[in-house]
């Protein structure tokens, strides 16, 4: 898991900061709206909807960049997480931390401001890995069973230094 998500953060990394200088209006508008469907989802706690908005919107960051083969290179990076997206996403808290996160994305990328879409988007996966892990332990230890291979997960806090769970 940690090797997919250090590769996906700098995908997405670099997804977000071409979509800043790429976007369209349309497209632009497209992502508030997902930003206000994920909230509605997220205020009925309906998870299937949640799960399907969150793909779609990380779906239109990507055709924003306007790189077809960073698309696929992404693609193939998702699917290698989906079967844990739902683990992720209930772990208390994240869903609101997801729609904050969401929104700096979307807010970086209309403004224009490249290196804070990049910035905005390393932030959203390290916190998606740091949640999933965690959430993963917890269920690991509920029902006694290993979900994924263990290896030291190193992480940075917000001050860059270096955290090992």
């Amino acid at each position: 898991i940690n090797e997919i998500f250090e590769i996906r953060a700098a995908l997405e990394a670099l997804a977000c900061e071409l979509a800043a200088e790429r976007i369209t209006e349309e497209e632009q508008e497209r992502l508030e709206r997902l930003l206000v469907a994920i909230g509605r989802a997220i205020e009925e706690h309906d998870m299937d909807r949640i799960v399907r908005t969150d793909i779609e919107f990380h779906e239109l960051l990507y055709q924003a960049a306007r790189n077809e083969r960073l698309l696929t290179i992404i693609g193939n990076l998702r699917e290698q997480l989906t079967r844990f997206r739902t683990i992720s996403m209930s772990y208390p808290g994240r869903l609101k931390a997801t729609l904050d996160e969401h929104r700096s994305i979307v807010d970086a990328i209309g403004s224009g401001d490249a290196r804070h879409a990049r910035r905005v988007a390393v932030r959203h996966m390290e916190n998606s890995e740091k949640t999933l892990l965690n959430a993963i332990e917890e269920q690991e230890k509920k029902t006694g069973t290993s979900l994924v291979n263990r290896r030291s997960q190193q992480f940075k806090d917000n001050a860059g230094e270096s955290l090992t769970q």
